[in-house]
């Protein structure tokens, strides 16, 4: 199936996407995904994005 056939697409992303080995937030990785959705929602696609990395982003917020 592809993408732009879809009405609702469910987008799992883990901590390692989020974090690099530095547990530093991988931000032109975040701001091209955020890029990405943009598009598909105005392509009036509904979005559902399910995250684990909270975790690892909360852990280095604590950090601080």
């Amino acid at each position: 199936m592809y993408l732009k056939n879809s009405k609702k697409i469910v987008i799992k992303i883990g901590s390692s996407l989020l974090v690099d080995q530095d547990k530093k937030i991988r931000k032109k990785w975040l701001s091209s995904f955020a890029k990405d959705i943009k598009k598909l929602r105005s392509n009036n696609q509904k979005v559902i994005i399910v995250s684990s990395g909270a975790i690892a982003l909360g852990c280095k917020k604590n950090e601080l």
